[in-house]
């Protein structure tokens, strides 16, 4: 059997795993307010960049225990099939999350190597997931594989494989907890070819700089991310969270491997129903290629002025130790999103922070992007994505950078069919490598049970 159809098939398994324990898990808020600025790598996942957006709070000890908390913001999970969201109030008990995606269309520059032939290009990515939710107990498990092939015989077939387990519950009254995991193994340049996996912003689809990000210099990745949380309700205003996490990504023999722990902690108060104070602490440690540690402590708020407004801001200092170069900086997280019509939306992201994405090994990285999207009620809508991100390390060589912009057409066709135009740029410098890469694709998906681009 093909390795990386036994990995895909793995990381199912390990997927569906995460679900199950799971009829047992659940991430807080994978909210950024429970996600201090610099909590490591997977950090890029987060709007903050997690995979969730907001968390569900447990209700004080002296109240009734409610089915379901009326007043607490949503909770969303990215789909990986490139439709946007999925409410985890969507499903009363449970569902099958099903779909394809077949592309055809043109690449300028499919590995990132100068003057490399240009090509045809076809990806096919099916779908597969499931979603069940209680009154007690939410998950979604996802797995979507994507595979290509070139009409040039420059260039191999390959494979992209990801999936994905989300998992969240309540204890009692005032605990609950949260768990997640993310892996991704294959051919890193394919992921501007594989349908546009978002994360939540308050209640907006964004797209995370890392997704696009590719490193010319690399072939096959693989990275998985798991991370726990734990929260315990102090008082009807004030909530105390833990968070441990790990991060593993392995490039090749050239470069090693990127190893990243972090614990972390936060206070949250509620000063208003719709304003949030924040107070967080995190500890991180590098133990792959790079070894050393690294400490944080800061503020800020979550706000949602409007029903569909969102605004999160957080940040403070970040120590390293000497092994790190003793590179001193300021972490922070920005997030901000806001229906502007019914029709459309725009959302904004920045963030710099301790670890690394997929571009190679380093100590910071910062993050910038923002999109627009209109609806044309419902059976069409239309997105831009503009992102930048940037990786330092210990050395000049080690820093890594890249930009992108993407337009992309969606037109439902009906019988779960739609049509989908888009168009990718991305440009890069890798340790003084610059490389500009365009692809162009029209695909027809198939998606019975889609996330949501408008919630």
């Amino acid at each position: 059997m093909n390795k990386n159809l036994r990995i895909g098939i793995l990381l199912l398994t390990v997927s569906f795993a995460a679900g199950s324990t799971g009829a047992q898990t659940t991430s807080p808020s994978a909210s950024q307010s429970s996600t201090p600025a610099g909590s490591g790598e997977a950090d890029t996942q987060q709007v903050g960049t997690d995979e969730t957006a907001q968390h569900r709070q447990a209700k004080p000890a002296d109240e009734a225990p409610l089915p379901k908390d009326e007043d607490a913001a949503p909770v969303y999970v990215s789909a990986l099939n490139g439709t946007g969201l999925i409410s985890q109030d969507e499903a009363l008990r449970g569902r099958f999350l099903l779909g394809a995606n077949y592309s055809g269309g043109y690449d300028t520059n499919p590995n990132g190597i100068a003057n490399a032939p240009k090509s045809g290009v076809f990806a096919f990515s099916p779908y597969l997931g499931m979603q069940g939710n209680s009154p007690n107990l939410h998950y979604v498990v996802q797995y979507q594989p994507t595979f290509r092939r070139f009409t040039s015989s420059s260039y191999e077939a390959g494979s992209m494989h990801v999936g994905s387990g989300y998992i969240d519950g309540r204890l009692s009254e005032r605990w609950d907890w949260d768990a997640q995991v993310l892996g991704r193994h294959g051919q890193d340049s394919i992921s501007m070819l594989a349908p546009q996996q978002s994360i939540p912003i308050g209640d907006v689809p964004g797209t995370p700089p890392a997704n696009n990000a590719f490193n010319p210099n690399l072939n096959t990745i693989t990275f998985v991310d798991g991370r726990a949380g734990l929260n315990y309700l102090v008082s009807e205003r004030d909530t105390l969270g833990f968070k441990a996490e790990n991060a593993y990504t392995g490039y090749d023999a050239t470069i090693g491997n990127s190893l990243i722990g972090t614990v972390s902690t936060a206070y949250m108060h509620e000063a208003k129903p719709d304003l949030q104070w924040i107070s967080y602490a995190s500890a991180t440690r590098y133990y792959g290629f790079v070894h050393c540690y690294a400490y944080g402590a800061g503020f800020g708020l979550e706000w949602r002025p409007e029903e569909h407004t969102y605004l999160h801001l957080s940040g403070g200092p970040q120590l390293d130790s000497s092994a790190c170069g003793k590179q001193q900086g300021f972490a922070y997280n920005a997030a901000y999103s806001h229906r502007i019509t019914p029709r459309s939306q725009f959302y904004a992201i920045a963030a710099r922070q301790v670890g690394s994405t997929n571009l190679g090994p380093g100590l910071w990285q910062q993050t910038a992007g923002l999109g627009y999207q209109y609806d044309f009620e419902r059976r069409e809508s239309l997105a831009f994505d503009f992102g930048y991100i940037n990786t330092t390390g210990i050395q000049d060589t080690q820093s890594n950078s890249g930009k992108y912009v993407d337009g992309i057409y969606n037109r439902v066709l009906g019988h779960g069919l739609r049509a989908i135009f888009s168009y990718r740029w991305y440009t890069g410098d890798n340790s003084g490598t610059n490389f500009t890469r365009n692809t162009a694709l029209l695909s027809i998906a198939w998606t019975p049970t889609a996330g949501h681009l408008f919630q």
